[in-house]
This record gives structure tokens, C-alpha cells and sequence, in this order.
């Protein structure tokens, strides 16, 4: 047992990492290419991003303020990203000994990654509504760094973190005694563990993609042993009763995520612009890892057509570097453009509403997604969104149009998106093209209208997605799988 809190034990091998790796380069590196690598095209798995991105340390036009541009936590260039604040203190809450104990469990602890920022929030918040928590971390691979992720700040915040592989993993649950288990994309022998110590095992399901390619016939036979799942939209819910029909509907969920405002400390608009060098250009910003699914290769080109139509109009991609293959991809296809020095690809920001303050429209293209916190906190920033009809969006953009445009998914409906779908689609003309094309160039048409109305659009999103809706709804659901209450809904909120 470290002084902090977590326990330590060895991690998974090599070969799933392996494995996963080759499947991403078959999805986002086109045959062509993989032709004419040949064997050299593994090596793009390994390659270093400092070439696919660009310097963060380089304002987007003219030369900004570099003073600003070098302090600021969203761009501090090289450096490991800070712990953020949680605004929580876990340690400051008396629970009573009796107190029902709520393990979640998870396969990683990453910054900017929605279902593990959930993860974290549950911790600390449920304790808020009479839970003891803690934290079970089953890296998948070698590579996850717990040190410079989400887990010492848990910890250092009064939450337990243990970090561990079967078997150690199954003595430490047995030894922590859980009267509930809560589980974010966990390996199957937790479901396993749980039926065995009769507790009740939750399922939350952040998005449908967790499921892509799986054994549905086997994912029923488990499901039998589920208290209950979590649906974060209705889009994932029914995608889930399609696949498991037999799984009793009142028993899955809708809990949708919300905000949580305490970790997201609003920034100087004046000061961020300036920054990043803009005077009256017109900033969208999409904040989100270069991945496939985030189908960035469709936004640039399709932004071709809106930068031809509003010169004026800017386009910053911030985000982990996913397959280096992809985001290779989607740096070439930047490069080709006539507006290529109106496209920005910059590396993760570790304070996003500093790039949300510049903004003056969210876009979010994805093939796929759960209920997206990144367009919540854009909402919440007074952002209006351009999004795909993915996971939760719907639901959050609503029918006013003042919270901007859904658009539909780049393969039409979204109940029928898989890694093969995507993969046919990631570099061909997407059908949304048009539509997302008119929309952008809509928001930069109505940029006056809707920045007079930025703090009215903030303040009705801090109302809609207050991170008291969805920790209650949680909380209430965990509580009546311990007692045994009946759940008898479909939709909490």
C-alpha cells in the first residue's frame, strides 16, 4: 500500500495492446496507403506525434500573446498535464459505519476521456448521498500512467484508488466487501466476482462502441446477472435492448451525464482570444482525441467549403493523438486544402474552457458517441454547438435553435454505426456533408445575434446539465439495488 492511498500491481502484457493497435491501423489507415507501406505501415503505430500536430506554443494567427500563450494550463507545450482541481474534498464527509460501500470499477483513469471523468465524479460525489467509495483500476495495458492521470488526484481528494490485474484484483474486492458495484467498461471477471459475493453489479454503458463486435449472445447470458444498466441517452439504451432484447426494459436506465461546474472554472474571453492571436476571426473549436470515430478527416474537408464561403472562419482540432495512422490522415488531408492555414491541429488541452472561451462555435462530427460531455461544456460556456445525431446530443441541443444545429450522422442512422460502417466511410464524401457544411456557415452568419445571447445560453445549460441531476439519479438507483427496491423505470432523471 502506497502513502497515497493506491495499491500497486502488475498490469496486462503486450499482446492485447498489440492486437487493439492492428485493428485501428486496418480501420484508419486506407487500404491504398497499407499497400504501399507494406510492412512499414506497423510502424506508424509507433510513430511520434510531434510531427502530426502542431506547436501549441504558436498562436493560431499573427503573433498573439506569447506570454499568455506560454503560462496558460490549456497550452503549456511538452509538459505532463496537471492534476485538475475537483473542488471536492471526500475526506471533509462523515459516513457512518454502516454506510453502503460503492466500488467502481474501471480499466483506466485518462484526462479528457468522458466515461472516466464519470468515473472520478462518482467517486467523489456519491459520497454526498451516504456512499463510502472506492476505485478499482484494472489498467489494460503497460502504458496507462496512473501517476500522471486522474488517480492521485482522487487520491489526494480522500478517494481509494487500488490499481491492480486478477487475481490480486479479486482479494482486494473481497477484502474492500462491496455492497455495490458499479461498472465502467470492466472485464468480465468482476461480473464473475460480484455474482459469487451475491452483490448487486450495475453496468453503465458510456456508449454502444464499448459493445461493437461483441458476442451478443454471450453479452445476454451475462447480462442475467446485471441488477441493472445505465443507458447515458436513449440513442445507447435502445441500442442495447435491440441487441439484448430479453433484457427486462425497466431494468435499463437512462441517466444522462451532466457538468460538473466545480472542475471547469470559466476563463477571460478578451485574454484567451488575444492569446491565440485572433482579432475578428470567427473560431470554431472541437475538442476531441484524433481517433476514427471522432471523424476529424470529415470535418477538415468538409470546413474546405465553409472557409471558401467565410474567409474569416478558423477551425481548431485539439485532442490526444490517437493512431498515429489517422491523424497522419487527417494532417495530409489539411495539407491540401486552399484554407490549410485556417486548420489548426493542436495536441490535448489540460484547460479546455480556455479554448472555449475563444470560441465562438462548438463542432462535433462523430460517427459515434454516449452522452458527449465536451458538447455539455461547450453549452455551458454559452458556446452553440454544431453536432452530429450522436448519443445524448439530441437530447442536449433540444429544439432551440438558439443552442445551435444537429445535424445528421456522417452514415445516416446512428443505431447503425460499427467499425466496419466507419471504416467504409472514414476518407469517402459523407452523407451529412452538405448539412454540416450549412450549419457551420449558419453560426458564422448569426455570430452577432448569438454572442449577445452567450450568457443567457450559459446560464440555461448550467440549469439544464447541473451535475445534481445526474448524481442523484445515480445515487437513487445504487441505493435501490442494495436495498432490493424494485427500479420499475425506464428513464431516471
Amino acid at each position: 500500500m502506497r502513502k497515497d492511498g493506491m495499491t500497486i500491481s502488475t498490469v496486462l502484457g503486450g499482446a492485447a495492446l498489440k492486437a487493439q493497435r492492428q485493428g485501428w491501423l486496418r480501420a484508419c489507415v486506407p487500404p491504398s496507403a497499407r499497400r504501399r507501406l507494406g510492412t512499414a505501415a506497423s510502424g506508424l503505430i509507433t510513430r511520434s506525434t510531434d510531427d502530426l500536430v502542431d506547436d501549441w506554443s504558436r498562436p493560431l494567427v499573427g503573433t498573439g500573446d506569447r506570454a499568455v500563450l506560454k503560462t496558460t494550463p490549456a497550452v503549456a507545450p511538452g509538459e505532463a498535464i496537471p492534476p485538475s482541481p475537483t473542488g471536492v474534498d471526500a475526506t471533509e464527509i462523515e459516513l457512518p459505519a454502516e454506510a453502503p460501500r460503492c466500488l467502481l470499477v474501471t480499466m483506466s483513469l485518462d484526462v479528457a476521456r468522458g466515461m472516466d471523468e464519470m468515473v472520478a465524479f462518482l467517486a467523489l460525489r456519491l459520497r454526498s448521498h451516504g456512499f463510502r467509495t472506492a476505485i478499482l483500476l484494472t489498467p489494460l495495458t503497460p502504458e496507462h500512467d496512473v501517476e500522471d492521470r486522474l488517480a492521485p488526484m482522487l487520491s489526494a481528494a480522500g478517494i481509494e484508488v487500488a490499481v491492480a490485474r486478477e487475481p490480486a484484483a479479486r482479494q482486494w474486492v473481497r477484502r474492500w466487501a462491496p455492497d455495490v458495484i458499479s461498472a465502467h467498461d470492466a472485464p468480465d471477471w468482476v461480473l464473475n466476482e460480484a455474482r459469487s459475493m451475491a452483490v448487486p453489479y450495475v453496468k453503465m454503458v458510456h456508449g454502444i462502441h464499448a459493445l461493437f463486435g461483441c458476442d451478443w449472445s454471450a453479452e445476454a447470458e451475462r447480462s442475467r446477472d446485471m441488477a441493472a444498466i445505465v443507458a447515458v441517452s436513449e440513442i445507447v439504451r435502445r441500442q442495447y435492448l435491440r441487441s439484448v432484447p430479453a433484457f427486462p426494459s425497466e431494468r435499463i436506465v437512462t441517466i444522462p451525464n451532466g457538468v460538473d461546474h466545480l472542475r471547469r472554472v470559466p476563463r477571460d474571453r478578451l485574454t484567451a482570444r488575444a492569446a491565440l492571436g485572433l482579432k475578428d476571426e470567427f473560431l470554431f473549436v472541437c475538442l476531441a482525441r484524433h481517433d476514427a470515430n471522432k471523424n476529424q478527416f470529415g470535418l477538415v474537408s468538409a470546413f474546405d467549403e465553409v472557409a471558401a464561403r467565410h474567409p474569416e472562419a478558423h477551425l481548431l482540432m485539439a485532442g490526444h493523438v490517437g493512431p498515429p495512422g489517422y491523424a497522419m490522415q487527417v494532417r495530409r488531408e489539411r495539407d491540401r486544402l486552399a484554407a490549410r492555414d485556417r486548420v489548426h491541429l493542436r495536441n490535448h488541452a489540460a484547460d479546455p474552457a480556455f479554448l472555449l472561451a475563444a470560441a465562438d462555435g462548438f463542432v462535433l462530427n462523430s460517427f459515434f458517441e454516449g452522452g458527449p460531455l465536451v458538447t455539455m461544456e461547450a453549452l455551458h460556456a454559452g458556446v452553440p454547438v454544431v453536432a452530429s445525431d450522436v448519443g445524448s446530443v439530441r437530447d442536449q441541443l433540444g429544439t432551440d435553435p438558439s443552442r445551435g444545429y444537429l445535424v445528421r450522422n456522417p452514415l445516416g442512422d446512428p443505431l447503425e454505426v460499427n467499425w466496419t460502417t466507419i471504416a467504409s466511410a472514414c476518407y469517402a464524401r459523407q452523407i451529412n456533408r452538405e448539412e454540416l457544411v450549412e450549419a457551420l456557415c449558419a453560426l458564422v452568419r448569426e455570430r452577432e445575434q448569438r454572442a449577445s445571447k452567450r450568457e443567457e445560453l450559459a446560464a440555461d445549460s448550467a440549469e439544464r446539465f447541473h451535475p445534481d441531476h445526474c448524481l442523484r439519479a445515480h445515487a437513487n438507483l445504487l441505493h435501490s439495488c442494495v436495498t432490493g427496491r424494485p427500479l420499475g423505470r425506464k428513464r431516471a432523471a
